[in-house]
């Protein structure tokens, strides 16, 4: 019994340090540069950190990338999943790769712990199995739902200093694009979620879309 216990210990441990080196990268980069040395060393240590934790990720994503094949998909579904990464912040090109291998993978990790911890032996196997089956396809979905959720929260919460910091670059004397840009520098470590939407904002008024579309998206 305290074999299986351990088993399934290690085999959650190692599935959740994948899951946060693949979605919680800065958050974690933050907090540890953060803890090694906050004021001398701190971009020195951010650099090698970033690339660290960065090939780490990147390694783990290719692996999981390789799952991302084996789902069925249509064109739509796939627009409707990439916006649903975009509103959670994940903007890169393997975000979607990433969120289908995980589908695949989910429930084949719940499926070999209900098999090594010998829960299918203890309760009917095809209930099990199917439980698995289903909680880890579905998980994906719902993780992402509550980041979405999150996200839009923290978006909320930092409305009101954007708007404040905007009225004061415009009062003096920026333009509305200006006044943008220094927001969105000024505020990154206070508001980064929605910081990052008034870069993408800034990014497309560069680019030359409409100002009224490029708000719009915000």
């Amino acid at each position: 019994m305290l074999i299986i216990i351990l088993t399934f210990g290690v085999i959650f441990l190692l599935f959740a340090s994948g899951l946060l080196l693949l979605f919680y990268r800065e958050a974690m980069l933050k907090r540890i540069s953060e803890v090694i040395d906050p004021q001398v060393s701190k971009k020195s240590n951010k650099r090698s950190l970033m690339d660290t934790i960065q090939q780490t990720g990147s390694s783990l994503g290719g692996v999981v990338e390789h799952f991302e094949h084996v789902l069925p998909k249509s064109q739509a579904e796939m627009s409707v999943v990439s916006q649903r990464l975009i509103r959670a912040g994940y903007r890169n090109e393997s975000a979607i790769k990433v969120f289908y291998g995980m589908k695949v993978l989910c429930p084949l990790i719940l499926c070999i712990i209900a098999l090594v911890t010998g829960l299918a032996h203890l309760m009917s196997a095809f209930f099990v199995y199917a439980t698995a089956l289903g909680v880890g396809f579905l998980g994906p979905d719902f993780w992402l739902g509550k980041q979405i959720s999150k996200r839009q929260k923290n978006i909320d919460k930092g409305l009101p200093d954007v708007l404040d910091l905007l009225v004061i670059c415009i009062e003096a004397g920026l333009s509305l694009d200006q006044a943008t840009a220094r927001t969105a520098t000024e505020l990154q470590n206070a508001h980064p979620d929605l910081c990052d939407e008034l870069n993408v904002v800034v990014l497309e008024q560069r680019a030359g879309r409409p100002r009224a579309d490029a708000w719009k998206n915000l």
